[in-house]
């Protein structure tokens, strides 16, 4: 069989898988330790990407808010960034937060800013998780935060925010309107609509392997437990599925993944 795509998304305790997918079963998953510490097993993923042939990705993704927990382990708190933004990385920030405000007015709620603390408190913990190359969430977290994770075996394969911002707005095709609340397969969708939302920053790395890692945080935080009814409104008409809709201000916006 040859593989041309290898892609998976996790939330904090469930998947979302695109439809037009190779899909790793549980026990491929635990022969290659996808997820492990130090990013155990991706050098043997890779070397079997290479011999199928074409350019495979894993993509993977956390969303949490209010609810609290995260994935596995606790590592220390990292010092915000206190470097300089090269301009690959704001361009990912644009990216981040023009397709994350394109999807928050199909929703009708208010569009976020950027909050250049909140990109260095982001940036700390992309740079963390590069540095263990595993991805999981702040054991402590101040603020909302997805998580995405993002690896090729073609190193010329692009990484963009609209990417991640896609994966996490796909999983309102999981969510329930009229039975709102928190869900692990959809933590990501819900928090990047949370009506109380205002910021929000962007963080990237790439670890020793190769692989991206793109962590987001708001302010205020979401999925907050009582409040989804109230904080999750269903799309607008005309948007909504699944990153559809609004096709005359989809064909008047500029290409969200063009620099400035």
């Amino acid at each position: 069989m040859k593989l041309l795509l290898a892609a998976f998304a996790i939330a904090i305790l469930g998947a979302s898988v695109p439809a037009s997918c190779f899909i790793f079963t549980p026990n491929m998953l635990k022969k290659f330790n996808i997820g492990g510490q130090n990013g155990q097993g991706m050098e043997e993923l890779n070397k079997l990407l290479s011999q199928m042939g074409g350019g495979g990705r894993i993509i993977r993704g956390g969303g949490m808010g209010g609810m609290g927990g995260g994935g596995g382990g606790s590592p220390d708190e990292p010092v915000d960034f206190e470097g300089v933004f090269t301009r690959s990385m704001r361009k990912l920030q644009r990216q981040v937060l023009r397709n994350t405000n394109r999807y928050r007015r199909l929703h009708g709620v208010h569009t976020l800013a950027e909050d250049e603390t909140l990109n260095r408190y982001a940036q700390a913990w992309a740079l963390k998780m590069a540095q263990m190359d595993s991805m999981q969430h702040r054991t402590r977290p101040l603020h909302g935060e997805n998580l995405y994770m993002w690896w090729s075996s073609d190193l010329r394969a692009p990484i963009t925010g609209r990417m991640a911002v896609k994966a996490w707005y796909d999983e309102i095709k999981k969510y329930d309107f009229n039975n709102p609340g928190f869900n692990s397969g959809t933590g990501h969708f819900t928090q990047l609509v949370w009506k109380a939302c205002r910021r929000i920053g962007t963080g990237v790395a790439r670890g020793r392997k190769g692989t991206i890692y793109i962590v987001s945080v708001y302010e205020p935080r979401g999925n907050i437990m009582g409040q989804f009814a109230e904080q999750v409104p269903q799309p607008i008409s005309g948007g909504g599925s699944g990153g559809g809709g609004h096709k005359k201000r989809r064909r008047r916006r500029k290409d969200d993944d063009d620099d400035e």
